[in-house]
């Protein structure tokens, strides 16, 4: 999470605006209220990690992502083996291997594919 919160950070700086999964407020529906943020966002950013790769709901809300056609990017933040289910889900996506990049040819590459219009 540290790792993310960071990333996410940058980019908040750098005027993306971001949603995740942070702060629902209590006797929201979790399920719900990550539905329809997916639902409405116009670019999905998955961080992808042993413990990532193993989650349900992280499967699911790559699944919705796909199921509603959004531009998806994957960030392996580590080297994460893949399920069969998930190399085929998330295997013909656009990805960085955070980890084989320094921290600038990271946020390089990331800024490149974010797409504009989730900026404010």
């Amino acid at each position: 999470m540290k790792t993310v919160f960071k990333i996410l950070k940058s980019l908040n700086r750098s005027r993306y605006r971001i949603w995740y999964d942070e702060g629902i407020e209590p006797g929201n529906e979790w399920p719900e209220v990550v539905g329809k943020s997916v639902i409405k966002c116009s670019q999905f950013l998955v961080f992808m990690s042993p413990s990532a790769s193993a989650s349900r709901n992280v499967r699911n809300e790559i699944n919705l992502a796909f199921n509603e056609n959004k531009d998806i990017i994957v960030v392996f933040l580590d080297e994460t083996r893949l399920s069969e289910g998930l190399k085929l889900q998330i295997g013909s996506v656009q990805y960085i291997n955070k980890y084989e990049n320094t921290e600038k040819e990271f946020y390089e590459k990331l800024k490149k594919v974010m797409k504009t219009e989730i900026r404010g």
